[in-house]
């Protein structure tokens, strides 16, 4: 099996809240302030051929001097979303050089009802976008909103305001778009209401029977999976959307006594073993195969190139991955100590990517074919149609 290679160690933060990688991989984006700068937050981004920064982009100069960036989203090569602690969500459009905005769309999110606990709160988290179009969604306290953004063109919209019932006013921690079949729904966690699903087309509410704190949450690539972090019984625990059937219970431990897990992000890699990638109080990341199916744990520390690492409350509170199956390469990048970003590189081979079988693509085949079936339908209705035509004129 391939290893990790520490390929950046990017300094110069004096406090880092967000990380994304641009959709090639050729860039990543941070946000927080500089050790160089003044202490308000800026975007920034970096080239991860040389690790060097391209630019930073101060909140300030988008006409916002005393926000804050509480979320991170990369559209594409050169367009990203920050959300504030103001309320309010930047679509930002940057030149071919990536070296300053070219346009930037201001959306006002604020409202009466934006509370968590009962205090009223502005700042935008979760921003997610709904693939191969130009709806995205995010969260503020307890509600969520489905906006329309078309980016280069100027215009935004907000489509739906979306407020579960929820006795505690607990904020959502996290928000993602989830695919069933041919319906879009968004997936939303709160710490102890559990999990829910809203479908956008019935308005429903689905609320997924799960027990414990939850920390955080993510989906596995074929959406069939749902990994949820029970920091109370100090366990992963996976459920399957198709019944809520738990199918396997990951008891988190660690190779290093200080490395605790504890409430900190992890997220699904769609590589060929299905890994969970976890990270700690000390910075080091674990690595879990196969989707805890088969549990070969992995550790990547900085320690292992001689980089030392001095243990932080702040751990790997910020993690992303970049994915490319074609070039057989796959980026890691996590903070560390608050201030730091560790950026992993992981090379394939070919022959072996190809030889190990991933137990979620029949699924993945069989509701491709379920989806699309209408289409092979109609198909071979006209082809009929067209014969018995063919038929009678002769």
């Amino acid at each position: 099996m391939p290893s990790y290679t520490l390929v950046h160690r990017i300094t110069g933060h004096r406090s880092l809240n967000n990380l994304a990688f641009s959709p090639d991989g050729k860039t990543l984006a941070t946000s927080g302030s500089l050790r160089s700068g003044s202490a308000a937050d800026q975007l920034c981004l970096w080239n991860l051929n040389n690790g060097g920064l391209i630019t930073a982009i101060a909140v300030g100069d988008l006409g916002h001097p005393m926000a804050l960036i509480t979320s991170l989203l990369f559209v594409d090569t050169s367009r990203l979303m920050i959300g504030t602690n103001g309320g309010h969500l930047l679509d930002i459009q940057l030149k071919e050089d990536l070296a300053r905005p070219e346009r930037c769309i201001e959306i006002d999110l604020r409202h009466e009802r934006t509370r968590a606990y009962g205090i009223t709160t502005t700042a935008v988290l979760n921003i997610t976008h709904r693939s191969r179009t130009n709806l995205f969604a995010c969260s503020i306290g307890e509600q969520f909103i489905i906006f329309h953004s078309k980016g280069r063109h100027g215009t935004a919209t907000i489509v739906r305001r979306v407020v579960p019932r929820n006795p505690s006013n607990e904020p959502i921690l996290r928000l993602q778009w989830m695919r069933t079949f041919a319906r879009y729904s968004l997936l939303a966690a709160y710490a102890t209401r559990g999990v829910i699903i809203y479908d956008t087309a019935s308005r429903e509410i689905q609320v997924l029977p799960i027990q414990g704190e939850i920390t955080s949450l993510t989906i596995h690539p074929d959406e069939s999976v749902l990994v949820v972090s029970n920091r109370s019984h100090g366990e992963m625990i996976l459920h399957r959307l198709s019944g809520h059937k738990t199918i396997k219970v990951l008891r988190c431990t660690s190779v290093s006594a200080s490395a605790v897990p504890g409430n900190y992000p992890f997220l699904f890699i769609p590589d060929s073993h299905s890994s969970i990638i976890r990270g700690t109080s000390t910075g080091c990341l674990l690595i879990y195969q196969d989707a805890g199916q088969r549990v070969i744990m992995e550790q990547l520390s900085s320690d292992d190139v001689n980089l030392p690492l001095e243990p932080s409350l702040d751990g790997s509170h910020a993690l992303s991955y970049y994915f490319d199956d074609r070039a057989e390469r796959m980026m890691l990048a996590s903070s560390v100590v608050g201030t730091d970003v560790l950026v992993w590189e992981r090379r394939y081979n070919r022959s072996i990517q190809d030889a190990a079988v991933d137990a979620h693509d029949v699924p993945l085949f069989l509701r491709a074919c379920i989806e699309y079936s209408w289409c092979l339908l109609f198909l071979c209705t006209a082809v009929i149609i067209a014969a018995l035509h063919q038929a009678f004129l002769f």
